[in-house]
């Protein structure tokens, strides 16, 4: 399930992953794990009415994956760039439990990521999702240390 379902779930404050701008600028933007090493505290809040509260967790790229933790819960699949104009362009999917999916996308300007969204693809046969949540959930990420 996406961690964003816990529900409030607070994550504890990792100690961050860093990566040089040195190293990010000699990998290649299509290649595998352009983004390796890089992580961010922030928050998910999903869009509309649905949105009242968010949740702190931590979004990670790590061997050629993007993760995204809250908790004890982590949700973790596949990534791929492409740079354009500078800025790399992230897409990562998930496939959850029940055969759910999450859609990551985002770009990274060598100092934060930004414009991070996720779709969260549900399907039926949680009660309480199905009675509050669409069939498809569509969520922002911002980092913590964003202005």
């Amino acid at each position: 399930m996406l961690a964003f379902a816990a529900g409030g779930l607070e994550a504890p404050a990792p100690t961050p992953i860093a990566r040089s701008p040195a190293a990010l600028e000699s990998a290649s933007a299509e290649e595998a794990g352009a983004l390796d090493g890089l992580a961010f505290e922030g928050r998910v809040r999903a869009r509309g009415l649905i949105g009242l509260f968010s949740v702190r967790g931590r979004l990670a790229f790590d061997a050629g994956a993007l993760s995204w933790t809250v908790g004890a819960s982590t949700d973790t699949g596949p990534y791929s760039v492409r740079e354009i104009d500078g800025v790399l362009e992230f897409t990562a999917e998930h496939v959850l439990e029940n055969d759910e999916r999450a859609l990551w996308t985002g770009r990274y300007d060598g100092s934060t990521v930004r414009e991070v969204t996720i779709v969260w693809t549900r399907e039926d046969g949680d009660f309480i999702h199905d009675l509050f949540l669409p069939s498809r959930v569509t969520l922002d990420f911002r980092p913590l240390d964003a202005p």
